[in-house]
C-alpha cells in the first residue's frame, strides 16, 4: 500500500495518482491519500520498479515523487510510503 502526505496550504489538494513503472494504477480524491496494489502475477512486480505519487491541489499545480525499489522474491502486496521532505532538511 502506498499512502503519500500531501499538503496544500493554499488551495487544498484534489487528489492523489500512483504510478507503478509509468503505469496508472490508481487515484485516490479524499485524505488519506491511499492506494493497494495487488500484481496479476509475480512478472508485474518482480524485478526494478518506480512508484510515482503525482500530488493535484485544487489549482491543477502537480508535484511528483518516486520511489525506486528491487524486489528479490514475489510477495502478493508491497508496501510503500513516501512523505514530503520537511522544509529546511
Amino acid at each position: 500500500m502506498a499512502s503519500p502526505e500531501f499538503v496544500d496550504s493554499d488551495d487544498g489538494i484534489e487528489s492523489v495518482e500512483f504510478y507503478l513503472n509509468g503505469k496508472l494504477i490508481g487515484w485516490d480524491d479524499s485524505y488519506p491519500y491511499h492506494q493497494v496494489f495487488m500484481p496479476e502475477t509475480q512478472d508485474t512486480i518482480s524485478g526494478n520498479w518506480d512508484l510515482t505519487v503525482v500530488g493535484i491541489d485544487k489549482s491543477g499545480n502537480r508535484l511528483s515523487l518516486t520511489e525506486q525499489g528491487t524486489v528479490q522474491e514475489y510477495s502478493s502486496q508491497i508496501e510503500v510510503n513516501i512523505a514530503l521532505p520537511v522544509e529546511g532538511e
